[in-house]
């Protein structure tokens, strides 16, 4: 088969289901006019749907334009406008998030939008709320973000009665009752209240996450139950947990207690980055605690950094340092880490020796997709190698890895003269090709996935 077309076809006539509204177009003209049609009567079907697929017919120039480490080249979808629906606001509730961030949220009379029945919809923080000037008693439009999240985009005012009153969002924790605060160079109110309980049952959560102390079993349902029953008052408290304390709550037993356990018993073996990421520090992602656990090695030493020395390391700088440091000088925080230390979790950085050390003292940063690998499989080569990656261009960093569409970092490398390689170069670098065994392997296992 020499085209795209040709296998649908052949598919079909050997009794397999295949959508029946696909069209071949003779160019990009038709195919912007079948969107266009079908954006207009995408209601008509019996399923929803939020876009098109375009993709190149031919077979050989399917092979010819490849993939990026995540996608084809060949193929684009073609997002439709999202779907928006007029409906009454009857009230304005706030929620608390784990980071203590009060967010307003739209209480709405029960509106369909793309199949699915809104009643809450997202107002973002106190700042979009005075911009759209949303109030309670009106009619507001609301539509889902990218079809997923519904959000109150704008308010009908001819429809408007006199006398609503705009909201005021509140000084205090609709949680905990105490005081929140508004930082200068934020939109939002927070709470700091480390024991809110919003804020405790956010952090057990997030403390329990894949990329964090990845604890099975450890869900949002299963957290509430744990706070509002007073059986673990923080993440401390996760290692405290017995199976009789569990088995008893709603939707577990004795099989489901144990095994949960049993994975509270092995994160105490996660590496100290993990650890890191896993308290909940602002803007300190995943990459910024891999950088403090190998920049440190132990987190002793990270609580006694100064905010000098945190703003000095690439991928912090002056305002992670801060959150950093004011988030280990807490005496809430210092007693949750006691807890931990007592229950045996591993706080310092496990030693993982290159067996290739090529990149010793060297820091990559890479912008752009690579064809061979995706990003995270690219760092940890150089980490294999016993180099070191960074998220952003740094007075330390030795070269910038340049794949296809670059970001900002590029110029900024440029200007600041640090050392630019393309894809084949770094390849080369780490002493492979571009088709190489794993890319052709790579390559075949994304062809055989046709459709």
């Amino acid at each position: 088969m020499k085209s795209q077309y040709e296998a649908l076809e052949a598919v079909k006539q050997a009794g397999f289901p295949v959508n029946p509204n696909i069209m071949l177009c003779r160019d990009i003209s038709e195919v912007i006019e079948y969107c266009r049609r079908w954006e207009e009567k995408r209601n008509s079907l019996d399923y929803e749907i939020d876009g098109m697929v375009v993709k190149v017919n031919e077979i050989e120039k399917q092979k010819i334009l490849g993939f990026t480490g995540k996608s084809p080249k060949w193929a684009i979808s073609y997002k439709f406008r999202a779907e928006t629906a007029k409906t009454k606001l009857t009230g304005i509730t706030v929620q608390v998030g784990r980071t203590g961030a009060l967010t307003p949220v739209a209480e709405l009379e029960p509106v369909k939008i793309a199949g699915t029945t809104v009643k809450r919809a997202t107002l973002h923080n106190e700042e979009y709320l005075e911009k759209k000037d949303v109030r309670g008693g009106d009619f507001v439009f609301v539509e889902k973000a990218g079809d997923i999240i519904p959000e109150v985009t704008g308010v009908s005012l001819p429809d408007r009665r006199k006398g609503l009153k705009k909201f005021k969002m509140p000084d205090k924790c609709p949680v905990c009752g105490e005081k929140v605060f508004k930082y200068e160079d934020e939109a939002i109110r927070r709470c700091i209240n480390i024991k809110c309980p919003a804020i405790v049952e956010g952090s057990i959560f997030h403390f329990g996450s894949r990329d964090a102390m990845d604890i099975e079993g450890l869900g949002n349902a299963l957290v509430k139950q744990l706070v509002s029953s007073g059986i673990a008052a923080d993440i401390g408290g996760l290692y405290e947990l017995d199976v009789f304390k569990i088995a008893n709550l709603e939707r577990m037993g004795v099989k489901s207690a144990e095994k949960l356990i049993e994975n509270i018993s092995k994160s105490r073996e996660k590496d100290l980055s993990n650890l890191i990421y896993a308290l909940g520090i602002r803007n300190v992602g995943k990459q910024t605690a891999e950088v403090l656990a190998d920049e440190f090695g132990d987190i002793e030493k990270i609580v006694s950094a100064d905010e000098k020395r945190l703003a000095e390391i690439d991928d912090i700088g002056p305002i992670a340092a801060k959150n950093i440091k004011d988030f280990f000088a807490l005496p809430e925080t210092k007693q949750i880490l006691e807890k931990l230390r007592g229950a045996g979790v591993n706080m310092k950085q496990k030693k993982k020796k290159a067996k290739d050390a090529r990149f010793k003292g060297l820091v990559f940063v890479f912008t752009g997709e690579l064809e061979k690998y995706t990003r995270g499989e690219a760092q940890n080569i150089v980490k294999s190698m016993g180099g070191k990656t960074s998220s952003s261009a740094g007075k330390n960093t030795t070269y910038v890895v340049a794949g296809e569409n670059p970001g900002s970092k590029l110029e900024k490398a440029k200007k600041a003269g640090i050392k630019v390689v393309d894809e084949k170069e770094f390849l080369g670098m780490i002493g492979e090709s571009r088709g190489g065994k794993n890319a052709e392997s790579k390559k075949k296992n994304k062809e055989d996935t046709l459709f």
